[in-house]
């Protein structure tokens, strides 16, 4: 099976370290995002449009343990900002 793939990227000439029967696809294998897949990276820009746009979480309350909402409301983004790049990493196929 032939996969999608690039080769000797970052100007590497690859087929010069490779003896004549293999091709250099098959080494660097690399598969290519689907258009359905593409839609999942999209899911990425969540976290960043929701810490970008400062005046909407600048403020003190509601204060979660002592901490204003400006503190909490970031630090909530750190485990989320994680779920979410898990999340597109299995759906993407990547």
């Amino acid at each position: 099976m032939r996969l999608p793939a690039f080769c000797c990227a970052g100007g590497f000439d690859c087929l010069k370290h490779l003896p004549k029967s293999q091709n250099c696809q098959y080494l660097w294998a690399v598969p290519m995002a689907t258009p359905a897949s593409r839609k999942w990276l999209l899911l990425l820009a969540v976290p960043f449009l929701a810490l970008l746009c400062t005046p909407l979480y600048s403020r003190l309350t509601p204060a979660i343990f002592g901490f204003p909402f400006f503190y909490w409301y970031q630090f909530l983004w750190i485990p989320l900002s994680a779920a979410i790049t898990f999340l597109v990493y299995r759906k993407s196929g990547r």
